[in-house]
């Protein structure tokens, strides 16, 4: 052993160790640590090991954060990728007055739209909005824009149904047989 302090290779009765060693000041004595190589190899492939399983773990959370903030579409990306979808409809050849239709009503809803992160509870929320202001028609119109766009973005889960438009029954404008013939016996004038 050379020095005051230090570390160094020996091999006893055939085994390899590592010495660690440092000499204590004013005092002739040196502190000893012999570690067999075994242990030392079997000790830094278990922190290697673990070091794998943690590094794998980060990789795992990390990608789980990715895939989650992914999940959740936000006010400010909805806004960014307006022109981007803008151009695709162009690409698709619609028309100028479908593609401005389509963006007044995505901007509009979006203008209405409070929160950062946009959820179905608020689509469902503002078609209520357009129910209480507009008739069954209109309020579809609007949704179908939005929701053609939310479907653009990847957010398929958010769209929502549009309103139920109650058709009148054909059956109420109907007469029968025996009404008809009653009518013909009376003279009546019958419109159709």
């Amino acid at each position: 052993l050379s020095g005051e302090k230090g570390t160094d290779e020996v091999i006893i009765d055939g085994a390899k160790y590592l010495i660690k060693y440092n000499k204590i000041p004013n005092m002739s004595w040196t502190l000893m640590a012999i570690y067999p190589e075994t242990e030392i190899t079997a000790m830094l492939k278990e922190l290697s090991r673990q070091g794998l399983v943690m590094g794998c773990i980060f990789l795992a959370v990390s990608i789980g954060v990715s895939v989650l903030l992914r999940m959740y579409l936000k006010k400010r990306h909805a806004q960014e990728k307006l022109c981007d979808y803008e151009k695709d409809m162009n690409r698709q050849e619609l028309s100028a007055r479908t593609i401005h239709k389509y963006l007044t009503d995505i901007m509009q809803w979006l203008e209405q739209v409070e929160e950062p992160v946009i959820t179905k509870e608020m689509l469902i929320s503002y078609k209520r909005k357009l129910a209480g202001k507009y008739k069954a028609a209109t309020v579809n119109s609007k949704i179908i824009s939005v929701n053609r766009y939310i479907k653009w973005l990847g957010f398929a889960d958010l769209t929502v149904r549009t309103e139920r438009i109650q058709l009148p029954n054909v059956l109420d404008k109907m007469i029968t047989k025996e009404r008809l013939e009653e009518l013909i016996k009376q003279n009546a004038t019958i419109y159709v």
